[in-house]
């Protein structure tokens, strides 16, 4: 059962890790069209470093296809119709919720990279926000200016200079490495909805759960992910750089998600 727990918890979040890294992709495209022509050269030399990484890439293109075809079958409309059905305002408290409920796990990587200014913001933020928030439903720490991180075990794990590995595309999960598989394992012991759903010896709640802040992390991104990929000529590379990326930007002092476009360095993205 614990083994069947942690493939479903796999699944739902390199699912929405595959889907949304084409939206960091698409952010992007401005700092890529406002490089000078020294960075543009640089490019081929990046690229080349990312095929490296990638020495299953026969293997991975051939899982990254069918990905995509998960994702037009099933992902993609999935996230349409909660995007185009669902009430905005409810969107919008079902997202405020369910980012409330994994703060617990964004203070655990605070603390464990010794971040002692985000640890301050994202504890008075779980504080608030549960309190006076009705449970998070309502994000009022924003609104008094704490901003809103997330934190993963990943992130640690590159904080305290654990390579990144080889590049690996998983069949259903999508783009990963070992870091990143060692990751999410370690997320799903420390997620509070494992904990507290195993309290209960209720783990269908947990699938529940990351199912429907997976499908609210696409739906929300939604436009932005059709666009590149319908702009993108190699659409596989483009998701690899990004990813890449993202894995072997040094830690920085800073708050903001090891996923989060905003702290990449300004590598060029393919066309």
């Amino acid at each position: 059962m614990l083994k069947k727990n942690i493939y479903i918890f796999l699944f739902i979040k390199l699912s929405s890790l595959c889907c949304l890294a084409p939206v960091e992709a698409t952010q992007n495209l401005a700092n890529f069209y406002s490089q000078n022509q020294t960075q543009h050269n640089d490019s081929t030399t990046t690229e080349d470093l990312y095929s490296k990484m990638d020495p299953l890439e026969g293997f991975n293109k051939i899982m990254f296809e069918f990905n995509l075809f998960l994702d037009a079958v099933f992902f993609r409309p999935t996230a349409y119709i909660y995007r185009n059905v669902v009430p905005g305002y409810l969107q919008d408290r079902i997202h405020d919720f369910l980012s409330n409920l994994t703060t617990p796990l964004t203070i655990l990587s605070d603390l464990l990279q010794f971040d002692l200014d985000s640890l301050g913001n994202d504890t008075a933020r779980f504080i608030i926000n549960s309190i006076f928030g009705i449970l998070g439903l309502f994000d009022i720490a924003t609104e008094l200016g704490f901003k809103e991180n997330t934190g993963s075990f990943a992130k640690i794990l590159k904080s305290w200079g654990i390579e990144t590995g080889p590049y690996l595309v998983l069949p259903i999960l999508g783009p990963s490495s070992f870091r990143g598989v060692l990751g999410l394992t370690a997320d799903y012991f420390l997620d509070p909805i494992t904990i507290a759903t195993a309290q209960y010896q209720d783990p269908t709640t947990s699938y529940y759960i990351w199912a429907v802040d997976a499908i609210d992390a696409y739906s929300r991104n939604y436009y932005e992910i059709v666009h590149l990929q319908e702009s993108s000529i190699d659409y596989y590379s483009a998701v690899r750089s990004l990813y890449l990326q993202n894995q072997l930007t040094k830690p920085q002092a800073t708050s903001d998600d090891d996923d989060d476009i905003a702290n990449l360095v300004d590598t060029p993205v393919p066309d």
